[in-house]
């Protein structure tokens, strides 16, 4: 509301054309640190899946999940924001599978009474899934056509 017409895609941008470029200064360190923690703490994880789970090596887990949308910022260069949300949502519907499957997995061979139960039919999860992936499809087709065209 701030900056009226001028709001764009990242908030910082904007906002410190119009409050001061020292507040801008603050709300880059801070957008930066946002994006990147979350990032780290997201990406390490599904790093450790693919070493755990999958049992690939530590260098193929990392190249997978850091490396490739590093490779596609540098070699797109139309916005950070649409690499991000392109990455995001493949990421998205690959942990969310990964998970249901895990929950599936977990509740058929677990050898122990849980402190309590989630009662999710297979169908309600499998239509959960293909909503998602969906989204995540229109997603990638909006923001991949931006980003190559």
């Amino acid at each position: 509301g701030v900056t009226g017409s001028k709001t764009s895609q990242v908030f910082s941008v904007a906002l410190a054309e119009v409050v001061s470029p020292t507040v801008g200064k603050l709300l880059y360190l801070f957008t930066f640190f946002t994006i990147s923690t979350s990032f780290l703490g997201l990406g390490f994880t599904l790093k450790e899946i693919f070493h755990e789970d999958y049992h690939w090596s530590n260098k193929a887990g990392w190249f997978a999940t850091f490396l490739v949308p590093f490779l596609l910022l540098l070699v797109v260069r139309k916005g950070f924001v649409d690499v991000i949300t392109v990455t995001g949502a493949l990421a998205s519907v690959f942990v969310l599978t990964i998970l249901m499957l895990l929950f599936y997995k977990a509740k058929k061979k677990g050898d122990r009474k849980p402190e309590y139960e989630l009662h999710i039919p297979k169908p309600v999860s499998v239509v959960i899934l293909l909503f998602c992936i969906f989204v995540a499809a229109y997603t990638v087709w909006v923001y991949g056509a931006r980003l190559l065209g």
